[in-house]
């Protein structure tokens, strides 16, 4: 990553967090010039300083920060929220969307359309799992009466 794209990715969490350079600057420490100057990529921050705005100024991991895609904001959004909640949570969203993800078991039928689970409950949903994880899909997928 250059300096003048890490500029620009300061910029962003800056101004989606709704700070000012000056608000930014206080909470990292530092003076708003300075955050001026690495927004513009004209200096590259020491590690401890960029820390100290990615951890202080925007309240996130560097981990989340260097995710951070421009095309997959709404990802990036995403792994900030979770990122503040209990580790228990966290292990939850990971498992629910591990099984969301798992295309391999899968069965996707129309819109609309109606069709008998394992259990041989009926469901409405767009997708209905199957397979050796039925019964944690199961209880995400919502039911409806037969």
């Amino acid at each position: 990553m250059s300096v003048v794209e890490l500029g620009h990715r300061i910029r962003y969490f800056r101004t989606r967090r709704g700070l000012t350079q000056e608000a930014l600057a206080r909470a990292a420490r530092l003076t708003p010039k300075f955050v001026s100057q690495i927004e513009n990529g004209r200096v590259n921050p020491s590690i401890g300083v960029l820390e100290r705005v990615v951890h202080d100024g925007f309240r996130t991991t560097l981990g989340v920060f260097f995710l951070w895609d421009p095309e997959t904001v709404d990802i990036s959004t995403m792994l900030g929220l979770i990122r503040r909640l209990p580790a228990d949570q966290q292990r939850r969203i990971v498992r629910a969307v591990e099984v969301l993800c798992d295309h391999e078991s899968l069965v996707t039928v129309g819109e609309g359309e109606r069709v008998a689970d394992q259990s041989g409950r009926r469901s409405s949903e767009t997708t209905v799992a199957t397979g050796s994880r039925s019964a944690s899909r199961r209880r995400l997928a919502r039911r409806t009466h037969a």
